[in-house]
């Protein structure tokens, strides 16, 4: 018999490996957008990759999805062209990082993992205490 923990423990390893992957392509295109701006552009289009070598496989919108959401966090315009993972990304003339919503309700339709973990943490802590 296999003891569930195991399954516990592969899917933790999933979820890290994910975050690695999405971390990495967010390295590159800060880099890229780097590269741009010192050619003097103030703006680029970012492809993400339909496969790469040495990670496991991906939805390539939703891996855009997450890649415009962190670009926009980091103060950038960035917005999605196509299913097929298309992203502009402009900055400056105007270009400033946006000031958080103080409604309780979430800003996005797909809140990220991290995000969802501290909300459900602090709901724990809260229903623990009384």
């Amino acid at each position: 018999m296999i003891p569930a923990s195991t399954f516990k423990e592969k899917e933790n390893l999933k979820m890290e490996m994910k975050r690695d992957m999405y971390k990495k392509f967010l390295s590159k295109f800060c880099k890229k957008i780097e590269t741009y701006n010192s050619f003097g552009k103030k703006d680029v289009i970012l492809q993400v990759p339909e496969f790469y070598f040495g990670m496991t496989s991906y939805n390539v919108y939703n891996v855009s999805v997450y890649m415009q959401r962190q670009l926009t966090r980091l103060g950038y315009r960035a917005s999605i062209l196509n299913s097929k993972g298309a992203i502009h990304v402009a900055w400056g003339g105007g270009c400033e990082v946006p000031v958080k919503k103080s409604s309780g309700e979430p800003e996005d339709d797909l809140p990220s993992l991290a995000n969802l973990k501290k909300a459900a943490d602090s709901l724990r802590k809260k229903f623990e205490k009384k």
